[in-house]
């Protein structure tokens, strides 16, 4: 098999998080972060394309979503997956509409749970951890704020009287009871089906039942439901996978994020030993004065680079971007700007650097850019959500981990340390 599945997702570290399930499944899965990757050339099971379009304009992102589906076409893609945010950010619906418009399937199957990491959907409704998405931090994300929690009302603003819910106790009739359902919607124009689902044999059996059908289908949800897919499609690959342990001398670690789960890791890996922390002023980086990190890491520590998230600092970085006539995103893209700039300056300071650990989806991108990195090739996951494996570029090659900035538990920055170290015993 050579490049048959497809995924098209809005930010580098979901592009990750989605394509390393099929990576867990043996395919050869590849993650391109540039547009102008030779796409063509690259040898792989699965195609993994970054739009970095989620806080992009809804017209902008479209165009991305559908210049992304059309290379796939070409590349001989025969099952695609469009990678929603576990929380909903970003131009979900506009984005879902693009793929539809390229890949003209007859049912579109948008399961955005990722029951791992506590995203489940129940009548419709989306919840993180509990609470309704509209209730949670997400719904203040300074770029992309959610403001609808119900999903088919979210879709039913794009595809307008397309949209049907497939509640949680038919997914549970089983898989020919869903295949069936599918059927009876596609023929009543009802092609945008929203699943409900809670736990990973809720997605498992959605996988199936839709994949028993003759429909050709656009995949639509997040880690969650990509894991069941290989299995369901019946995706294999020749490739055997050498066994590959990490072993990094150095690692720099860059946090954008400013979620509370990420200010919780940074905590826990600020009580190491080996540990060299370094707070950036983001208001500095906003008006794009000079930050003046320090550069001499003590031998035997690894470096972590990341925003001050105080509730001070965020309104001296927002003040700061009002001065200057900034809006929200581009208060964010300074900051990205100003931590790509530092941690390519501290790499050059510290060539012996070997792994990169990196959290947010901005900040990762904008990383690899400033190190000349397009492609990452994907191997396991260090715990659900956190994929790891090699960004290439012609200017260097790492060992990394990615992390949307939300995931996690207090300890995951900290076990992505000791993976990529070698100590992960």
């Amino acid at each position: 098999m050579r490049n048959k599945f497809g995924i098209i997702a809005d930010d580098l570290t979901g592009a990750n998080d989605s394509g390393v399930q099929l990576a867990k499944k043996g395919l050869r899965s590849t993650v391109l972060l540039k547009e102008d990757t030779e796409a063509r050339e690259i040898l792989a099971d699965a195609v993994i394309l970054d739009t970095d379009s989620r806080s992009a304009a809804p017209g902008t992102a479209s165009d991305k979503v559908g210049r992304a589906a059309r290379l796939l076409k070409e590349m001989g893609v025969t099952h695609f997956y469009k990678k929603l945010d576990s929380t909903m950010r970003g131009n979900v619906s506009e984005e879902l509409a693009a793929m539809e418009a390229v890949c003209k399937p007859d049912i579109l199957v948008i399961a955005p749970a990722f029951p791992k990491l506590n995203r489940t959907t129940r009548d419709g409704n989306h919840y993180v951890n509990g609470k309704l998405i509209t209730d949670t931090e997400f719904a203040k994300d300074p770029k992309t704020p959610v403001t609808e929690g119900h999903l088919p009302s979210l879709f039913e603003k794009v595809a307008r009287g397309r949209v049907v819910l497939l509640p949680l106790e038919q997914v549970r009739q089983g898989t020919g009871h869903i295949a069936d359902f599918a059927e009876a919607a596609a023929c009543k124009g009802q092609t945008w089906i929203v699943c409900d689902a809670e736990t990973d044999e809720d997605l498992k059996l959605i996988a199936e039942g839709f994949a028993m059908t003759n429909a050709n289908i656009v995949w639509a949800g997040s880690g969650g439901l990509a894991e069941p897919l290989p299995d369901a499609l019946k995706l294999t690959s020749g490739h055997r996978p050498a066994s590959q342990k990490p072993a990094a001398e150095k690692v720099l670690v860059v946090s954008g994020s400013l979620s509370d789960a990420t200010r919780l890791q940074l905590e826990e890996l600020r009580s190491q030993a080996d540990i060299h922390m370094i707070e950036a002023d983001p208001a500095k980086f906003v008006r794009r004065k000079d930050f003046k990190a320090d550069m001499d890491c003590p031998p035997g520590k690894h470096i972590v680079l990341f925003v001050g998230s105080g509730e001070d600092q965020r309104k001296s970085a927002l003040q700061a971007g009002e001065a200057l006539g900034l809006d929200k995103q581009q208060i964010g893209e300074r900051i990205a700007e100003g931590l790509g700039r530092t941690a390519q300056e501290l790499i050059r300071n510290h060539p012996e650097t070997d792994a990169l650990i990196l959290t947010g989806g901005d900040t990762a991108k904008t990383v690899c850019n400033r190190l000349g990195l397009d492609r990452m090739q994907l191997i396991d996951e260090v715990e659900p959500g956190l994929p790891f494996g090699r960004l290439r570029g012609a200017e260097g090659d790492y060992w990394a981990v990615t992390k949307a900035g939300g995931f996690g538990n207090p300890s995951s920055l900290a076990h992505a340390l000791r993976l990529v170290t070698g100590k992960d015993e």
